[in-house]
């Protein structure tokens, strides 16, 4: 089949429509048996179907399509080969049709045909979902969502700094006994006291409250960061496969996506760090953190075709404060 769709999702729309053409007999299969379905199933359609969507598999190269958006889609056809293995494990092996309590009963977590038949269209719709909306709504929604943690983050560590400061000598937390009880603290205890976040003494010596309100001001900013993302820059991506004059930005977007998509978790471990009271680890993981910032938003800095816009003009100001003592 090759040179019939030079494109990823031309390529699948052969694969879709060629399994749309034969969706009605498989579904059919476990209902009026595999025999009588065969024969209505030509040998040469079941080939095409594994042939074009071979073929659409391939045509969604890492080089164009970015490895992120084709690990999504090898993730969601995973899910049609597994909803559709389940199916086929349904068909009767004596040839003959299923009964009717067999095709929609759950008997002990066993699904019915017309179940599993529906979670295989779902798969397949996912599919199709992803390849009609494009690349750029797919990094949309993906870039939405990792805001979304970040200012969880920031909303759990404000919380956690706007609790009542503790006295100095209950900041140390507890050690294996318990002087208030005299008795030595069980493994529950002990458990419950190193989930807890330790509050920030109220001598604060080692200046955890400082280091908090530096990073929540900034971590507000690359919120702000991530919305003007999605709004100059992933919204107007260009179509993917791009032009030869465009070759450059399936590889930058690759870039920008894994920073992205690692920086909540890295912003994750910061907020681990000051509810350990931890210093040295807090600095760290401030300075790893926004020098990531900073790369991505470097990276981004100018439009898709090379150019300045809004966005570099105001990613100018945002490196500016990102960078201030």
């Amino acid at each position: 089949p090759v040179g019939r769709a030079k494109t990823f999702c031309g390529a699948y729309n052969l694969a879709d429509n060629t399994f749309r053409g034969v969706d009605t007999q498989v579904e059919a299969m476990p209902v009026n048996g595999p025999q009588a379905v065969a024969d209505r199933l030509p040998e040469n359609e079941r080939k095409l179907f594994v042939e074009e969507t071979e073929l659409a598999l391939e045509a969604c190269r890492p080089d164009q399509y970015t490895t992120i958006f084709r690990k999504e889609l090898a993730w969601r056809c995973k899910q049609v080969l597994v909803e559709l293995t389940e199916l086929f494990a349904k068909v009767p092996k004596d040839g003959k049709s299923l009964a009717g309590s067999e095709q929609t009963d759950f008997k002990s977590g066993d699904k019915g045909s017309v179940a599993l038949t529906g979670l295989l269209w779902a798969a397949c719709d996912s599919v199709i979902e992803l390849t009609s909306q494009g690349a750029a709504t797919f990094f949309v929604k993906q870039v939405e969502e990792w805001r979304d943690t970040l200012k969880d983050v920031m909303e759990e560590l404000k919380g956690w700094g706007d609790e009542e400061p503790v006295e100095d000598d209950n900041a140390a937390g507890k050690d294996d006994y318990d002087a208030d009880s005299g008795h030595e603290m069980g493994a529950q205890d002990m458990i419950d006291d190193m989930m807890e976040a330790s509050s920030i003494p109220k001598s604060d010596p080692d200046k955890i409250r400082p280091r908090l309100e530096f990073a929540l001001k900034r971590l507000r900013l690359v919120t702000l960061l991530y919305q003007a993302v999605v709004k100059r820059r992933v919204k107007k991506l260009p179509a993917l496969p791009v032009s030869e004059e465009n070759a450059g930005v399936p590889a930058r977007l690759e870039k920008a996506m894994a920073v992205l998509k690692v920086l909540p978790d890295h912003f994750g471990d910061l907020a681990c760090a000051f509810y350990e009271l931890q210093p040295e680890e807090i600095d760290e993981l401030m300075d790893t953190c926004f020098q990531e910032v900073l790369g991505v938003s470097e990276l981004l800095g100018q439009g898709w075709d090379g150019g300045s816009d809004e966005f570099t003009e105001w990613n100018t100001k945002f490196r500016a404060e990102i960078q201030k003592d």
